[in-house]
């Protein structure tokens, strides 16, 4: 997973992410089957994204594969003590990963990173 390339979806409640010149855009296909099989391209949900929501997606995906993120903009006072928790693992380049104990609650850290 790259949050930086696109990808199509294709089938019953797949996801797509594309790059367009309007923006990225987010979008899920039907879930039901008939629905799929008459109409192929029909979409539950679409939307554009905001850079805000965009950059929200960057953390998740980071957060999510356990790659290495670099939090900017965040005081260290946070970086500490979400380490201190135990939420978060922290490397000598700046990047933080999360620990066992952040992976539950990574939806709510990756708001405050």
């Amino acid at each position: 997973w790259d949050i930086d390339s696109s990808y199509w979806g294709f089938g019953p409640g797949a996801h797509g992410y594309l790059e367009t010149l309007g923006g990225r855009i987010r979008y899920e296909c039907t879930r039901d089957l008939n629905a799929w099989v008459q109409d192929p391209a029909s979409c539950e949900f679409t939307e554009i994204l905001t850079a805000e929501q965009t950059d929200l997606e960057r953390r998740y995906m980071h957060l999510r594969t356990r790659s290495p993120y670099f939090p900017e903009g965040v005081g260290n006072s946070v970086l500490q003590r979400l380490t201190t928790e135990g939420y978060l693992r922290t490397a000598t380049d700046g990047s933080v990963t999360l620990t066992d104990e952040g992976w539950l609650v990574m939806e709510s850290l990756s708001k405050q990173l």
